[in-house]
């Protein structure tokens, strides 16, 4: 009998059945096609022979300028830095238990490889891991080593858990273990899968199978971690959960740093206003912001959580959350969707999705050094969302006026604005020595006054070091005084005879509690004409 040779087409087919795909593949696994032939998948490759606790769900890789390769690792119940094969726990702590409280706090029990801890209201739940050192005496004949190490703890009461060792207790023993016992209980581990149903029911099985389920649905969410680096340090937070912040350390060697576990970033040196909870956090590398997407808002009671605000730490102190003159915090809230699914730092944006919009969120910068950041919002794509179909509408937030398109709370703009742009009008004001008001308006909280503009005609002919200056204040007039702190002055011209000048005020920043009256104040050396316009925007 002769050979036959078969000629197979590459590519699975499975929109034929298997009689009329004749000479194809229908069916596979583990393979791919190579140059027309089918080749089989290249398995997994084992980076360590070490492991780590835990379902990983995150994992971020930097380097320092000490040239530290690192890689952060989030699982359900730890968090590792990884560093030349070795994973180092950086899991932050809930607490820690020290003397008094953990003198002599270990039991045993002859035969048994369970020991139990007796530690006063200790906290703990079951599942919860803690690092327990300082025991001494070999414990009813447990190596100390087995006990001064990382457990998983039972909890037995509100007073005693038990760990698991390696060997078994030879004797019964109770309050043993010396007096420098110090156990340092973890942040309580997430679920390592989502879990969301209305249950089996009850009452037996019901009349219709299975019965019938709860009203509420059971929604366990997995345990999601956001990893970022400023600069050398970690930043990181549970999804929906506390920040926490892990400093990489000024010295050559990390090795001190990779035993010592992250902490709340509301505990570092001068933090303020931190949130107590956000949804992602992410660094604005290119300007060194750090940014929470979904959190608390400012000034909100612990508890609570505004899915679509959007808040930013001052510009190089990630602690500093307060929003003053003096800093670049702030906070600024999207209108399209119920909530920020996530968001992604590119090269020059910050891409951030809601369940139904994708915003740009961008940085524009402190344009005079009394003026804080504005970051400016708009949507960059449409009919585009994460899992999710998407609309909305482009809204740049910056302080020009040609710039600023509507409210960012997404509401019809207010009356007397042009979107929420708020200008004074012009008049024609003669102004000799000291000076007056050229131009005024109204603020009211919620609102900033951004800039001030005039222009001069100089009626009469003076000669040398003439000159014309200009300043936005509270007060109106005089300018040979200047006593209001919120004053700055701008030189606009500076002539020989007559002419005339022209200057600006850009980006100055004010905002008030309560309704006060802003001026725009000139003085000369000469007698002139000015005519000038005050301009405020709503940014809240």
């Amino acid at each position: 009998m002769s050979f036959i040779k078969l000629n197979f087409r590459p590519g699975v087919n499975r929109d034929q059945t298997n009689y009329s795909g004749e000479g194809g593949w229908f069916e596979c696994n583990k393979i791919r096609f190579f140059s027309g032939f089918p080749q089989k998948l290249g398995g997994w490759l084992k980076t360590s022979p070490n492991s780590f606790l835990g379902v990983c769900r995150q994992m971020w890789n930097w380097v320092t300028t000490f040239g530290d390769d690192l890689l952060a690792v989030g699982t359900n119940n730890h968090v590792y830095i990884e560093v030349g094969g070795f994973f180092y726990n950086i899991t932050p702590l809930r607490a820690t238990l020290t003397t008094p409280a953990t003198d002599n706090c270990v039991d045993t029990t002859n035969g048994s490889k369970t020991v139990n801890i007796n530690v006063t209201a200790h906290g703990c739940t079951t599942g919860d891991f803690v690092i327990i050192s300082g025991v001494t005496g070999n414990p009813g004949g447990v190596p100390n080593t087995e006990i001064n190490t990382e457990h998983e703890v039972t909890v037995v009461n509100a007073n005693n858990f038990t760990i698991t060792v390696t060997t078994a207790a030879t004797s019964t023993t109770s309050n043993q273990g010396g007096t420098a016992i110090v156990i340092k209980c973890q942040i309580s581990p997430g679920y390592a899968s989502t879990t969301y149903g209305y249950g089996w029911g009850t009452s037996g099985w019901g009349s219709f199978g299975w019965g019938l389920g709860g009203a509420s649905p059971v929604n366990l969410q997995q345990r999601d971690w956001w990893f970022d680096n400023f600069d050398n340090d970690l930043v990181m937070n549970i999804r929906n959960g506390a920040i926490y912040y892990w400093e990489r350390g000024s010295i050559t060697s990390p090795s001190t740093s990779l035993d010592t576990p992250a902490v709340l970033l509301s505990s570092l040196t001068g933090a303020n206003s931190v949130p107590t909870a956000a949804m992602q956090v992410l660094v604005s590398q290119n300007d060194k912001h750090l940014l929470a997407l979904g959190c608390q808002p400012y000034g909100g009671a612990s508890t609570d959580f505004d899915p679509l605000l959007i808040r930013w730490s001052s510009q190089d102190e990630p602690q500093v959350w307060n929003p003053t003159n003096a800093n670049s915090a702030g906070f600024i809230r999207v209108s399209r969707g119920s909530n920020i699914i996530r968001g992604l730092a590119t090269r020059q944006e910050i891409l951030v999705w809601t369940n139904s919009s994708l915003y740009s969120l961008q940085y524009v910068g402190i344009i005079q050094a009394t003026l804080p950041s504005i970051t400016g919002f708009s949507t960059a794509s449409l009919n585009y969302a994460l899992n999710a179909p998407a609309v909305g509408t482009s809204f740049p937030l910056t302080v020009q006026a040609s710039a600023v398109q509507g409210r960012v709370d997404g509401a019809s703009p207010s009356a007397g604005y042009i979107g929420e742009y708020k200008t004074s009008g012009q008049q024609n004001v003669a102004i000799t020595g000291a000076g007056a008001a050229v131009a005024s308006i109204s603020l009211t909280p919620g609102e900033w006054l951004v800039n001030a503009q005039m222009c001069v005609d100089v009626t009469g002919a003076f000669g040398g070091n003439a000159y014309t200056i200009m300043a936005i204040s509270s007060s109106s007039g005089n300018l040979s005084q200047p006593t209001a702190v919120n004053r700055m002055t701008y030189a606009i011209v500076a002539v020989g005879g007559q002419g005339a000048g022209a200057g600006t005020i850009a980006g100055y920043r004010v905002s008030v509690a309560s309704t006060q009256t802003w001026y725009l104040n000139a003085a000369t050396s000469n007698n002139h004409t000015a005519s000038g316009s005050i301009s405020a925007v709503r940014i809240a």
